[in-house]
């Protein structure tokens, strides 16, 4: 892919190429060109030399130079080891600065140094992460803040609802405990109330129906502790509900109601 930019990059420059580095040189001092694309040391002397030149971004399609001796010489391990030792010794930035970056103009003195500053636009990346995070933040404390409002509602209304089947609960089995206590009963009213209509029977067939009289049967007497009351006390004694169903049934056979 580099390969193909490379070559889109110098079929446009074509137009513009020069016949020597001098002429290219000469052609960006006058302001004909725009950038001149040469080998590194060459264009770091020319930067070194004139302060209006630059040289811009960083090395690209590195490649070194090398000295060229016949095959399985007897100097090519000596000269490989003497370079490497020049260059672990510093001896070839030494050359380096004497020969290619030395100058005699100062150009570091002309140029004006500003201090490299933050603004707000290399900042604002941060801040938008920021504000998305306090408004993100936001809306989870409100989501969480209904949710549980809702929860206790939905409580309250169960708690309540419990109450009231225990309170329901509660009535049902009272009436089921009384039900069950007047039901009691019935096996005596109604075997009583059989002799009653065995007697009614019997009389009916032995004398005519409208000369029949009847006399009602007198209450029964009251418990003894109504009758150790004082003789100036007077009261009436209470019926149980079996002596009151008792006496309804039996005028209602005799024909009161």
């Amino acid at each position: 892919r580099s390969q193909v930019h490379l070559f889109n990059a110098y079929r446009t420059m074509e137009e513009t190429n020069r016949q020597s580095p001098e002429e290219a040189i000469a052609a960006i001092k006058l302001g004909q060109l725009n950038a001149f694309i040469w080998d590194s040391p060459r264009l770091e002397y020319e930067a070194a030399q004139d302060c209006e030149l630059v040289i811009s971004g960083e090395l690209f399609g590195r490649s070194g130079y090398g000295i060229g001796l016949q095959k399985n010489s007897f100097w090519t391990e000596k000269v490989t080891l003497a370079l490497l030792q020049m260059h672990e010794s510093g001896s070839m930035e030494a050359l380096d600065n004497k020969w290619i970056l030395h100058s005699e103009k100062d150009c570091d003195s002309d140029a004006q140094h500003f201090p490299y500053t933050l603004g707000i636009k290399n900042m604002a990346g941060v801040f938008v992460l920021v504000l998305s995070g306090i408004v993100v933040a936001f809306g989870l404390i409100v989501i969480e803040i209904v949710y549980k409002k809702r929860k206790a509602r939905k409580l309250k209304r169960l708690a309540i609802a419990k109450r009231l089947a225990i309170k329901w609960r509660l009535r049902v089995q009272k009436r089921k405990s009384l039900y069950s206590n007047l039901y009691s009963a019935f096996p005596v009213l109604t075997k009583e109330l059989s002799l009653n209509k065995s007697f009614e029977v019997e009389s009916r067939s032995s004398t005519p129906c409208d000369s029949q009289t009847f006399v009602i049967p007198p209450p029964p007497p009251p418990p003894a502790a109504f009758q150790r009351m004082p003789p100036n006390y007077t009261s009436i004694p209470k019926r149980s509900a079996q002596q009151k169903i008792y006496e309804y049934k039996q005028r209602r056979s005799l024909g009161y109601y």
